[in-house]
């Protein structure tokens, strides 16, 4: 990620410098001067529906800043449950931790629902190869919260009294219980918090550089202007968190040796397509 942040710096500055000394010797009244035009955009695209600024920096480079807003994407799914012996024996033969009687039976499948989040703000370069191309090179980023899919039991606090009974276990060792919770995608122990609920995310990067290329420019010459732009924004491999914490792979005798379906695709994606299409209209 190192290497892909100098690119873009380096990049960057071998565009914009040649073409600031070449600004240097046109006249003040230029049209091209820096940030002497904006335009505002409205974008539709794989990250979703935005709309951002844009202004010139030389003749050769402008610069876009915006939010994108993605829709929420929900489906269903089942947690499987194999802890209520457990929890079972250890309320009987410890009646004074007073744990709740839970309503789970055993090895039971509990609902969940699913979700995609993916609203993100961005700051993208465009290069020009000539002063009046229209076919650019972009360079920037995106920025997004990390958890991009979470998933979470639909009955409230169904698994109340769960989670004391892992903290009796984490504090006792020698009792010779283990902890419960629920499998999240074949492979993950989700543990429930104080309220009884279990949440799972599949977290990324925040900081996503982006490299593209594109028709359009950032600056229409008329009032009006489109943009096409395609490109990669990298947000590293996919990890999965509860409570805050990254979890790892349960052993093969409790999880199965293979990635569930999600996690099954998440951990090859590495990066987002961007497919982007923009009208600009010129404010100044």
């Amino acid at each position: 990620m190192r290497i892909i942040r100098a690119c873009i710096v380096a990049t960057l500055l071998s565009a914009a410098l040649p073409s600031a000394a070449q600004e240097a010797t046109d006249s003040v009244s230029s049209d091209n001067n820096i940030f002497n035009h904006l335009s505002i955009g409205l974008n539709i695209g794989t990250p979703g529906i935005g709309i951002d600024v844009s202004a010139p920096i030389t003749r050769y480079v402008a610069v876009r800043a915006g939010v994108n807003f993605f829709p929420t994407i929900k489906w269903s799914d089942d947690f499987y449950f194999g802890g209520a012996s457990e929890y079972n024996s250890l309320r009987y033969n410890h009646p004074e931790l007073n744990l709740p009687e839970t309503p789970l039976g055993s090895s039971e499948d509990i609902d969940y629902e699913a979700s995609i989040h993916n609203t993100t703000g961005h700051v993208l370069f465009d290069i020009y190869p000539g002063k009046n191309a229209a076919f650019h090179f972009t360079l920037g980023a995106y920025f997004g919260g990390g958890n991009v899919i979470q998933a979470k039991n639909k009955e409230k606090g169904i698994f109340r009294g769960i989670s004391q009974y892992n903290s009796y276990v984490e504090q006792h060792p020698e009792a010779g219980y283990d902890k419960i919770g629920v499998e999240f995608d074949d492979n993950y122990l989700l543990e429930p918090d104080d309220d009884g609920n279990v949440q799972g995310n599949v977290h990324v990067s925040g900081f996503r550089p982006y490299v593209g290329i594109g028709v359009g420019r950032a600056i229409p010459k008329n009032r009006m202007g489109f943009q096409f732009d395609f490109g990669v924004m990298f947000w590293n491999k996919p990890k999965v968190y509860c409570q805050g914490h990254e979890l790892t792979k349960m052993p093969d005798e409790y999880g199965d040796s293979d990635d569930g379906d999600i996690m099954k695709i998440a951990k090859h994606v590495i990066g987002y397509p961007v497919i982007n299409f923009r009208i600009i209209t010129k404010i100044l």
